[in-house]
């Protein structure tokens, strides 16, 4: 999710050119969260004429205006965006994964379809199989996951949903984390996240990997294996922390993820 925020970023810098605007709008557009990026985007917007710039800063205000919870005006901002490219296929994964914050399932899923169909990449499968889990749909969900680990076995994040999905389904499925565990980068992040759920690592001592990046991740993880032990209290006080942390757009996806189980929770 970070590689494509990013890469969207520049290939708006490189095609506004320079001198569309101030530099300093730029940088609030790309860089800022809260009224900072909506102001250096809306200035931006003001500015810029060309249909595939504009494009770009309307999915860009739309990733803002998400994360201060404002979901009305960043649907609105996503579909300016598609309306002027709609052959973004990683837009219409962040349109789904909106309409999954505002709770319209069936138009995430149909949003992920269209990603999928036109593009049926790690991210579409992925993106899909995150909403499929989050509504509860295990078996869906660890059905796209392993699309999404044929694609790209060494993704952590896939794998580690997958197992959660069939975990939570009741399955026994900890040789396969293992498996997937040697795959990935010994003494990563990851590779401990992996190893909190195989008991190997304590909740600790993955913080404190994770610390230098906020904790966003981390706490994720750490209600995520609440959950598995049956502690709901506990997970969602974890979950609360990482929505707290995760509040810019690199952690958009865990911000989503804390948001989608607290609201389980909640019901």
């Amino acid at each position: 999710m970070l590689v494509r925020i990013i890469a969207c970023a520049i290939a708006l810098f490189l095609a506004a050119g320079a001198g569309a605007a101030p530099a300093e709008d730029w940088d609030d557009c790309k860089q800022g969260t809260g009224t900072v990026g909506l102001k250096g985007c809306t200035a931006w917007l003001a500015q810029e004429k060309e249909p595939d710039n504009r494009a770009f800063i309307y999915h860009r205000r739309g990733l803002v205006f998400e994360l201060a919870g404002e979901y009305e005006r960043s649907l609105l901002d996503f579909n300016e965006a598609l309306g002027l490219k709609p052959d973004n296929a990683h837009w219409y994964i962040d349109r789904a994964l909106l309409y999954f914050l505002k709770e319209d399932l069936n138009a995430a899923i149909a949003d992920a379809n269209r990603a999928v169909s036109m593009e049926p990449s790690r991210d579409a499968y992925q993106a899909r199989g995150f909403i499929l889990y989050h509504s509860h749909d295990f078996a869906g969900a660890a059905a796209d996951l392993a699309r999404a680990l044929e694609a790209q076995p060494d993704d952590p994040v896939s794998a580690i949903h997958r197992y959660l999905a069939k975990a939570r389904a009741g399955e026994d499925v900890l040789a396969g984390l293992q498996a997937d565990a040697a795959r990935l980068t010994t003494g990563s992040f990851y590779f401990a996240a992996v190893e909190l759920y195989l008991g190997k690592v304590s909740p600790d001592a993955l913080l404190a990997l994770d610390e230098p990046q906020a904790g966003c991740q981390s706490r994720y993880f750490i209600g995520a294996l609440n959950l598995l032990q049956h502690k709901p209290e506990e997970a969602a006080s974890w979950f609360k922390q990482a929505a707290g942390k995760c509040d810019d757009a690199a952690g958009r996806w865990w911000f989503v993820s804390a948001h989608a189980e607290l609201k389980a929770l909640a019901r």
